[in-house]
């Protein structure tokens, strides 16, 4: 089965303990050094830099009324 891979484990931990926990401790510690209106901004950008993430590294395209719509939703409730 899958779960008797190691390959699973691996990911799993990885998944769970760096890019969970290790990158939630160090924008909490990051977070703590700015004003809360700079933070605020930042949050607010995550989007953006998460779309532009995909579309450079991974060759996420980003076309149709699909994408648009869906930026209309991460939009309205940036401003929410």
């Amino acid at each position: 089965t899958m779960l008797s891979e190691p390959k699973f484990g691996i990911t799993l931990l990885w998944a769970g303990i760096v890019t969970t926990v290790l990158t939630s401790v160090l924008e909490t510690k990051a977070l703590a050094e700015i004003s809360a209106s700079e933070a605020a901004v930042l949050y607010s950008t995550e989007p953006l830099f998460a779309t532009l993430f995909a579309s450079l590294a991974l060759g996420e395209g980003f076309s149709g009324w699909k994408s648009f719509f869906g930026v209309g939703f991460v939009f309205l409730a940036c401003c929410w």
